[in-house]
């Protein structure tokens, strides 16, 4: 019987070293792959929320953290995660401290907007940092998942005292900032900046001031406030200013003490829901209702299942009963609940961190929630477009889509007949004639919906497909109307071919055969990594993955005779004639996406 001896020979010892090697770079790329492939298009009625610390280390209360995007569905199912960038010249990080971090969404619809400073990760001081070395950045998220951080304001929330919480953007192109600083040499108050890009700002409210989150709703700015004697949520101006010495204005009803506001949401021009990060049974979510005059009050607060307060807070637009998401004032939870009435809904959890990372803002990704009044207040309307975001090809000649509409009403009066008016890229298309409840008893005409569907043939390129809609008597001033961008990714019939050579060319199936090519489908592209054959694919398998290990380690011990299917030539990244420890780092640069540009 054969007996361990106890020792291993040098080449065993060498192949399990490089196994090593290879595998945590690969355990690397990994961990880096979401971020390799690029975000996906956020999908139609999902949670995006805020998420600082990646897991593994705690994230510091004045030190740069990571932040992340997680994507959930309204079940709390993780459908997928944008890593920010926190190194180079474009850049976001967040400390974990305060209030910070809100997220809101544009109103065009389009854009996801959330604030942060441009310092490298691990940076400490960071919220005392001043602007003009540190700018403030604005994040701006397209629905399709494409992070902007261009603009970089460097006179804004700077140095001691100062905090930079929140933005807002009706059109991806305006700002508006909400934040703190203790004088006026730290350039606080809300803020206003345009065009997207610019690095300068304007103080558009007067004096010393103190915001958390902002928001804009039915074309009116507001923002949030818990400082000594400021509570609750008020309006900055008249609509949407862009010029200095506005007022900040506390909504009337709202009291100067106790609650300690957050995020806020408003479910109609008369419900107003405010986060209280207080804890229970303080805090919870607060329902404020305006009856038939100015004066808001609180209705009751929701807090049963809670064991922390409220901070970020987003509902489905024009949704009956009112179904609410938010994340926990401890950060720990993202939580959903249902308003029946009478404050006893409990709360479910969808979502929960890890002790070292927090949830922040959330938002809902949906139909746009466009809305307006008629005169004298008389109902409300608000429209949503919902369809598909996202088509990776279109097939010649164009692709027939469905989009819907889907109008509420509230109101004390029961009007019987509603219109909407389609557009295609600012072109009228048709108008549809849908009834309100003719026939109904008042009571049931208070609040109800009114589908419309569409089919429109829509070509490649992008489009921007808008509803309007009116009522009889007509909305005055203006019509509600909802916007939804529709993306084609592909011309007709190409795709990725490997030629014999292996080079990449994106061309027809057809002429790829003729020239001895192998075709890749329909839409699908050539990828920096190389998908043909090339430096790193060292199966010839078309892929870069973590069946080349095998390969490079037998290319590794005996290159003339490195196993079946290896192709050494491809393993030997940098073409010096041999296979060594600089391939192995380039492989896993490969892999990572940014070959030939490693670090």
């Amino acid at each position: 019987m054969l007996r361990p001896t106890g020792r291993v020979s040098a080449g065993v010892c060498r192949m399990i070293d490089v196994w090593r090697v290879l595998a945590t770079a690969w355990i690397i790329v990994c961990a880096l792959r979401e971020d390799v492939a690029g975000a996906a298009a956020f999908i139609p009625g999902n949670l995006v929320v805020v998420r600082i610390g990646n897991g593994i280390t705690p994230p510091g209360a004045n030190l740069a953290n990571p932040v992340f995007l997680d994507e959930y569905t309204p079940s709390g199912a993780l459908v997928q995660t944008i890593p920010l960038p926190g190194t180079g010249a474009d850049k976001l990080t967040l400390p974990n401290t305060g209030s910070i971090g809100f997220l809101t969404r544009s109103q065009d619809g389009f854009y996801f907007t959330l604030g942060g400073y441009s310092a490298d990760l691990g940076t400490n001081g960071v919220v005392s940092s001043s602007s003009a070395t540190t700018p403030r950045v604005i994040c701006r998220i397209s629905a399709t998942g494409t992070v902007d951080l261009s603009t970089k304001l460097t006179g804004a929330y700077s140095g001691s005292g100062s905090t930079f919480r929140s933005v807002v953007t009706d059109d991806g192109n305006r700002y508006w900032t909400g934040g703190g600083a203790i004088n006026m040499a730290n350039f606080p108050g809300i803020r206003f900046t345009t065009p997207h890009g610019t690095d300068s700002s304007l103080q558009i409210t007067a004096g010393v001031s103190d915001h958390r989150a902002i928001d804009i709703y039915n074309g009116q700015l507001y923002a949030s406030s818990a400082i000594t004697t400021i509570r609750g949520v008020g309006t900055v101006g008249t609509g949407l200013p862009t010029t200095g010495g506005q007022t900040y204005t506390p909504l009337p009803g709202f009291p100067t003490s106790l609650i300690n506001s957050a995020d806020f949401y408003f479910a109609g021009p008369d419900v107003l829901y405010v986060c209280d990060t207080r804890a229970p049974p303080d805090g919870g979510i607060q329902k404020w209702i305006r009856m038939d005059g100015p004066t808001w009050f609180l209705a009751y607060t929701m807090k049963v299942g809670l064991t922390s307060g409220c901070y970020g807070l987003t509902a489905n637009p024009g949704e009956f009963p009112v179904r609410l998401y938010a994340t926990t004032a401890n950060g720990a939870q993202l939580v959903t609940v249902v308003d029946n009435g009478g404050g006893a809904d409990l709360f479910t959890v969808l979502a929960t961190t890890t002790n070292n990372a927090v949830f922040r803002g959330v938002r809902k990704h949906g139909p746009s929630p466009f809305s307006c009044n008629s005169t004298g207040g008389l109902y409300f309307v608000s429209v949503n477009v919902s369809g598909p975001s996202l088509v990776e090809c279109a097939p010649p000649g164009g692709s027939m889509q469905e989009f819907n509409a889907q109008v509420s009403r509230t109101g004390l009066t029961c009007e019987t007949i509603g219109s909407l008016d389609w557009y295609v890229d600012g072109n009228y298309v048709t108008t549809q004639h849908q009834s309100y409840c003719p026939g109904c008893p008042p009571i049931y005409c208070t609040h109800f919906q009114v589908d419309y569907s569409l089919l429109i043939n829509l070509t490649p390129g992008m489009h921007i497909v808008k509803a309007v809609a009116d009522a009889d008597p007509p909305v005055v001033p203006g019509a509600c109307s909802a916007m939804m961008v529709k993306i084609f990714q592909s011309e007709d019939g190409t795709g990725a071919c490997c030629m014999p050579d292996e080079s990449c060319l994106i061309t027809t199936q057809s002429l790829c055969l003729l020239a001895g090519g192998v075709f890749h489908g329909v839409c699908s592209t050539c990828p920096t990594t190389p998908l043909c054959g090339g430096e790193g694919d060292a199966n010839d398998d078309g892929a870069i993955n973590g069946d080349d290990i095998t390969c490079f380690i037998g290319c590794l011990d005996n290159p003339a005779s490195p196993g079946p299917g290896c192709d050494c030539t491809s393993a030997d990244t940098d073409s010096d004639g041999d296979i060594d420890a600089e391939d192995i780092r380039n492989f896993a640069c490969i892999a990572l996406n940014l070959w030939p540009d490693c670090p």
